[in-house]
């Protein structure tokens, strides 16, 4: 029982760190996306 509960909570951990870096991943891509736009001419 106590097994499974840590094996929950470290599933959880898990998971939230990668949709933390996911995140992260999504905005410096916007952010270099937003600079390659500015620094070539439209």
């Amino acid at each position: 029982m106590v097994l499974l509960v840590l094996h929950h909570w470290k599933w959880k951990a898990v998971s939230h760190t990668f949709l933390l870096c996911v995140r992260f991943l999504m905005v410096w891509a916007s952010f270099l996306v937003r600079r390659l736009r500015l620094r070539t001419p439209a």
